[in-house]
């Protein structure tokens, strides 16, 4: 919609320190009509224009204390605390100013209205009883009705709490009538198993949600929250009034928090204004969705106004034309700086090598190493990158991922190796065997009672201090409680131990899956189906970088662990980051190699293309100064997203 001139101010009473507004920028901060929504581009100063918009309502007579900045993230929040005080704010007003959370505001509010604190517990580790104790009524309610998928083990329980987190930041139970439905037709209507969902419902009873709440986790206060104000219009009045709102991020709202924040807007009439990136979504799991800057906001308030933010201050204008053509929207660059971009082809089988050597070129250029960052879909494909950039004596430090040897499915690929030496010397350190028991107890799909997780610390410790700890754990844990694979396991430490030590590693592995049947086992211990095939990826990676590193399967176990004990060490300043997309969003770089971009890799098959299109911009949007792509040589398919980037 376009704005009139007269609906604008002449001049603003706000000058900041340090910047010149652009015109983009000096539009919104002078704005006068009711709901404004801010479009705005990667690196596109949006938080600083929010910082603008308040401190123009401020100048203007706005008490702060009238004022309500929300924010999804901690770091966000943060951020534009820093950005009011940078450009000119005195710390004194920006902390009268009411900035936090939707999650924290919610905790607040639910205070007020409840006169009682009720625990709240972000750590997973002090929920796993809970959800344990859930499961058991499941099982106790409906054992003998369904056909349960009773899995009890951390995995399942942190993807069970995923998923009911899903099912809660939707609103998916009351978006629908679920009168005379049976219990599989809801489970298949929220798109979760049988099992997840009647294991939500026994969760939410613990919990309280039906009495006294007992305890709050991550996002329960929001949820709980707008329960209460689902019944009419009336329920607003347990809201606090503010004359002006704001609110960034709102690419990462999901329908709690769209909720709240429309009824804190309609609850005094305040002015909103508001600042996301379409663009950016990708955290679907999280409940988040593209409608509602697309949609759900106009439909809402039919007055909205959307205003621009276009001028990018990250990178320079061949990345801006980039990005305009790919996402076909104004993108335009705010700085005098160039950004460079390179699209390098590999062969067959020689993505990583590729992007080492894409890397060292970079660095023997002059490039600093903690100035970069390589940026991968997934987590498995850092594992031949990992182990080059260790041959090649170059430090790196993960982000949101752990190092390939440290991930469940590589510890208990070790750990069955570990049990036919019969020794734990090829994991030395202790904070990684507790790991890799827990690993081989997951994998083997252990039937533990929930009693006997709570437990679990205590008899793993136990067991790791006992000279014999693997026999002891192979014989009593693993062959006699496994649910599907007691012979398997047999069949594998029989073979193990038959086996001399110059056996290739790779031709080892490869017959434990095949004994295993690893990937059967996978879709059952990973319920999500992109997590259970990335799991698989990687264990394929693992095998592959066995073959390429060329050991005998002892040799390649003892390098394993004398590798672990020379990187666990404090991350170093001097390193460069290797990180998955969804792990690095609000961040930048100077340089920025995105690595494996073919067809069926990136875009990833089974995922919805407009969110794998979100992540490869985000990806690229990361950058200052330098944008390496690696794609497959000719004939090989390259992924779509590099030729619409009309890169030769």
């Amino acid at each position: 919609m376009h704005i009139k001139k007269q609906h604008l101010p002449k001049v603003a009473k706000f000058q900041p320190k340090k910047i010149t507004p652009s015109a983009e920028q000096l539009a919104i901060q002078l704005a006068t009509q009711k709901i404004i929504i801010i479009d705005a581009n990667a690196g596109a100063a949006k938080t600083t224009t929010l910082a603008l918009r308040i401190a123009e309502s401020l100048a203007r007579g706005v008490p702060p204390e009238q004022m309500l900045a929300l924010t999804i993230t901690s770091a966000a929040q943060q951020v534009l605390q820093q950005r009011l005080k940078q450009i000119g704010v005195a710390a004194g007003v920006v902390n009268k100013i009411r900035c936090q959370t939707f999650e924290s505001l919610a905790q607040q509010i639910l205070l007020d209205i409840e006169r009682t604190s009720i625990p709240y517990v972000l750590d997973q580790e002090q929920l796993m009883p809970v959800a344990l104790d859930a499961l058991q009524r499941v099982s106790a309610l409906y054992g003998s009705q369904f056909a349960l998928d009773m899995q009890t083990h951390n995995v399942a329980v942190h993807t069970f709490l995923m998923m009911q987190m899903r099912i809660k930041a939707r609103l998916e139970l009351l978006a629908h009538d679920f009168e005379g439905y049976s219990e599989e037709e809801i489970a298949h209507v929220l798109g979760v198993p049988l099992t997840i969902y009647l294991w939500h419902l026994q969760y939410e009873n613990l919990r309280g949600v039906d009495e006294e709440i007992a305890f709050r986790g991550e996002g329960d206060a929001a949820y709980d929250l707008v329960q209460m104000l689902v019944p009419g219009p009336e329920s607003i009045a347990y809201l606090p009034d503010y004359k002006v709102i704001i609110a960034d991020e709102l690419h990462d709202l999901n329908e709690v928090t769209f909720r709240l924040l429309n009824c804190l807007i309609q609850k005094s009439g305040a002015f909103f204004c508001g600042a996301g990136d379409k663009d950016q979504v990708i955290y679907s799991w999280r409940g988040a969705d593209h409608q509602y800057l697309r949609h759900r906001f106009q439909a809402t308030f039919p007055n909205l106004i959307t205003y621009p933010l276009t001028l990018c201050y990250r990178h320079g204008s061949a990345l801006a034309q980039a990005v305009a053509q790919f996402k076909q929207k104004k993108n335009e660059s705010g700085v005098t700086f160039a950004t460079r971009m390179k699209l390098r082809h590999y062969p067959p089988q020689a993505g990583a090598i590729a992007t080492v050597n894409a890397l060292k070129d970079y660095l023997a250029g002059g490039g600093e190493a903690e100035k970069c960052a390589i940026l991968l879909r997934s987590a498995s494909q850092s594992i031949q990158i990992e182990r080059l950039l260790i041959d090649e004596n170059i430090p790196y430090q993960t982000e949101g991922l752990p190092r390939f040897f440290h991930r469940t499915e590589i510890l208990m690929l070790r750990g069955m190796m570990a049990l036919g030496l019969r020794n734990m010397a090829s994991v030395p350190v202790k904070a990684v065997q507790e790991k890799l028991f827990d690993a081989m107890v997951m994998f083997a799909e252990v039937e533990l009672a929930p009693e006997e997780w709570t437990n679990w610390k205590q008899v793993r410790d136990t067991a790791i201090s006992q000279a014999n700890a693997l026999d002891w754990f192979l014989d009593g844990m693993l062959i006699r409680r496994a649910r599907h694979s007691k012979q398997a396991i047999i069949d594998c430490r029989d073979y193990l131990r038959s086996l001399a030590p110059d056996v290739p590693a790779f031709e080892v592995l490869q017959h434990l899956v095949q004994l295993l049947n690893l990937p059967a086992v996978t879709r059952r211990v990973f319920v999500d189906p992109q997590q259970a095939s990335m799991v698989q990826e990687s264990m394929t990676e693992f095998i592959e970088m066995c073959r390429v590193e060329g050991k005998g399967w002892q040799a390649f176990s003892g390098w394993l662990g004398k590798l672990e004990a020379s990187l666990v060490q404090p991350r170093q300043k001097a390193a460069l980051t290797l990180a998955c997309i969804d792990d690095i969003k609000g961040k930048e770089y100077d340089t920025v190699f995105i690595p494996y971009l073919a067809q069926g890799q990136f875009p990833r098959r089974g995922v919805p293309l407009l969110e794998e299109e979100n992540r490869f911009y985000v990806a690229l949007t990361r950058t200052r100064l330098h944008l390496v792509l690696l794609a497959p040589e000719p004939p090989e398919p390259a992924s779509p997203f590099v030729q619409r980037l009309l890169l030769q």
